[in-house]
Parts: C-alpha cells; structure tokens; sequence
C-alpha cells in the first residue's frame, strides 16, 4: 500500500514519525539522532508555549482589561511583545512585567502608544 501525494498533507509530526520510523529501520544511528532532534524541537514548542502563556497571564494579573489587546511571542528565551497601549507608562509597565517571569532572558518591546487624532480644528 503505498500513501503517494498524501504525505504533502498529513501534519509535519506525522511526517517526521514516519521518517524516523524509516531511518530505525534502515539507519539505527541515523533514526536515533533524528529522533533526539525531534523530541529537542518539541520541546521548545512546548517551552516557548509555556512562556507565552504565563507572560501572558502575568501582562493580565497586572493590567486587567488593557492586557487583552496585548500580544504575546516567545522563542528562545526572547518575548515580544506586540500591541498598542494607552500611554508610555503602560509600555513600561508590560515590559516590566514579562521580564518578571522565569524563563525570560530578553524582551523586545514592539508595542506602540495610541496616539489621539489631531483635529485640524483645534489647531
């Protein structure tokens, strides 16, 4: 039985399963150390994961409502923070915030302040 065109849609893990089944088979070696990269990818997806989530509920526990116009991505120990705040006191304040949780070495701030429009008539 043979799964021609299907692999191009199945899920990337299902792929790399049977990949690695097949170098076992063939390869032990070669299975074996595909098989410790695999493991160490999924553990930064679950560790970035894990990171973006306890940012993110810190950012909450802190700012209450404000927080949920917040957008949080981790990777590698680096989170950035994306969103627009009201003023450059809560700016601060988040990046305070995300570099309180364990795990983060370095946040990048990437949010911006609502500016007001200029009405032309105040001028």
């Amino acid at each position: 039985m043979t799964c021609t065109g299907m692999t191009s849609t199945w899920p990337r893990r299902r792929t790399a399963v049977l990949l690695l089944v097949a170098a076992l088979v063939t390869m032990p070696r070669v299975g074996a150390m595909l098989a410790s990269r695999i493991a160490a990818a999924d553990a930064v997806d679950d560790d970035a994961q894990s990171i973006e989530l306890l940012v993110s509920q810190a950012l909450a526990d802190d700012l209450g409502p404000d927080a949920a116009h917040l957008e949080v991505h981790a990777r590698s120990g680096v989170v950035t923070l994306v969103g627009i705040v009201v003023d450059e006191a809560m700016r601060d304040r988040a990046e305070k915030v995300a570099y309180g949780v364990v795990a983060v070495e370095r946040v990048e701030n990437r949010l911006r302040i609502l500016r007001a429009p200029i009405n032309p008539r105040e001028m």
